[in-house]
């Protein structure tokens, strides 16, 4: 009896090990351009979810505020391709509430972003059995309309040996953000004064 209980203690305890699921994201055919669409340029890429539905995602501030990042890696030049990863494996749990949830991409430099989507693939929940799954990020599917782009612009025509492009989005400055501000409320004062 003893024997038992020891074992069954160890096949707990064993279970409790391996309660992390992982996502493995791969084949990025999709060369990634500055915004002027001209330069390929590598990005930190960071792999989590956002709720679409009450986050900013019209804005570089509101997505970052909204996003949720499991991981990330750096997606670098590589000869002729930029931004080309392949098997970057992200370790999540049950906590960080991704369960169920679709796979976004938030990809940065420091002055241009973009979001995207994998509405075909879903975070799994510990529990799951092979508990890792595979996001593909692949012209084919972006193509197809599995990825939805929110923030940037993707183009079916690449680089040299690249199917696809995605021309990240400029990063407003804080100074441009205040000039538009005191223009609009000059045009309101003007306004106000006819």
């Amino acid at each position: 009896m003893k024997l038992k209980t020891s074992i069954i203690g160890f096949l707990v305890a064993s279970g409790g090990f391996a309660s992390a699921a992982t996502l493995l994201t791969q084949n990025l055919e999709v060369q990634l351009l500055d915004p002027s669409g001209a330069t390929a340029v590598p990005a930190t890429v960071m792999v989590g979810f956002i709720d679409t539905t009450t986050a900013d995602i019209t804005s570089f501030d509101g997505i970052s505020a909204g996003f949720t990042s499991l991981g990330s890696f750096t997606a670098t030049y590589a000869g002729t391709y930029t931004g080309v990863w392949a098997g970057e494996s992200i370790g999540f749990t049950d906590a960080a509430g991704a369960a169920g949830k679709n796979v976004f991409y938030f990809i940065s430099t420091g002055d241009a972003y973009a979001l995207f989507e994998d509405t075909s693939v879903q975070f799994l929940a510990d529990a799951a059995i092979p508990n890792s799954n595979a996001s593909s990020a692949t012209t084919a599917k972006f193509d197809s309309g599995a990825f939805v782009t929110y923030a940037g612009t993707y183009s079916s025509s690449g680089g040299a040996d690249v199917a696809g492009s995605l021309t990240l989005a400029p990063v407003p400055e804080p100074s441009i953000a205040i000039l538009g501000s005191l223009g609009v409320l000059g045009m309101a004062v003007r306004r106000r004064r006819a």
